[in-house]
């Protein structure tokens, strides 16, 4: 292991420092080097290089018609320049919700111009076509937020407001199930997840925005929790 322990370094020319060997770092300000190079700044899930990482593009409503779309867009996330068409859901979705783990991405709900959809489509992310039907949500609607970790996905809120909190697991095809309530019914929260918790945070209970922020747990189904505020009361945030 190899001990590096300067005050300054001077001369160090265009190349810079180059250091052979193993670096101990020690500092009590709690200091981690950065690792790897450029392309790799993006995060490796199992089986997927991070330079090839798709980000997925799916539905939405042009004004001001308005005309609702089935479009699905892929970009690579490392790469810069416009998005590429995809292929297509099975439905017209205005305000649906998505949620993917390492190989699938999986859009759910939405409002087709005449009535709210149910649909959970699902894409395989590495190969361009259209979507396929995974199965059905536990109730019709639009406006919804997902969250998820590679395991799991949740669908939480929606128009209807519902305190109705679906999930499902991304590798398996079949219809949502019920995981719990949110602590109140609300439509257009912003969603977010690690590993271990999805939190929701804002949201409309009609006429009130509200500034609340739930959690799960997501390899136990329950009730949400209080997790805190946000700070200020709004809906249709992004997370």
């Amino acid at each position: 292991m190899a001990t590096l322990r300067v005050d300054t370094i001077s001369g160090i020319g265009s190349d810079g420092p180059v250091l052979d060997g193993d670096l101990n770092f020690n500092s009590q300000n709690y200091l981690t080097l950065a690792k790897g190079t450029t392309s790799e700044r993006f995060y490796n899930f199992p089986g997927v290089d991070a330079a090839s990482a798709r980000g997925v593009f799916a539905g939405g409503v042009v004004e001001p018609s308005p005309t609702r779309l089935n479009t699905i867009d892929y970009i690579t996330i490392s790469t810069t320049g416009n998005a590429t068409d995809f292929g297509d859901l099975i439905d017209l979705s205005q305000y649906p919700a998505g949620v993917a783990g390492s190989v699938r991405g999986v859009i759910a709900g939405g409002y087709n111009g005449s009535s709210l959809i149910n649909t959970i489509n699902y894409v395989t992310i590495a190969s361009t076509g259209n979507a396929n039907d995974f199965g059905d949500l536990t109730l019709s609607r639009n406006q919804l937020t997902g969250a998820s970790n590679s395991t799991r996905g949740l669908f939480a809120g929606g128009n209807p407001e519902t305190e109705t909190v679906d999930y499902i697991t991304i590798q398996t095809q079949g219809n949502a199930i019920d995981f719990g309530n949110l602590l109140t019914s609300i439509q257009n929260p912003a969603g977010c997840a690690d590993s271990t918790r999805a939190l929701f945070g804002g949201g409309e209970d009609t006429p009130t925005n509200i500034n609340v922020i739930q959690y799960f747990t997501i390899s136990t189904t329950s009730n949400s929790t209080d997790f805190g505020d946000l700070s200020q009361s709004r809906r249709l945030a992004s997370a």
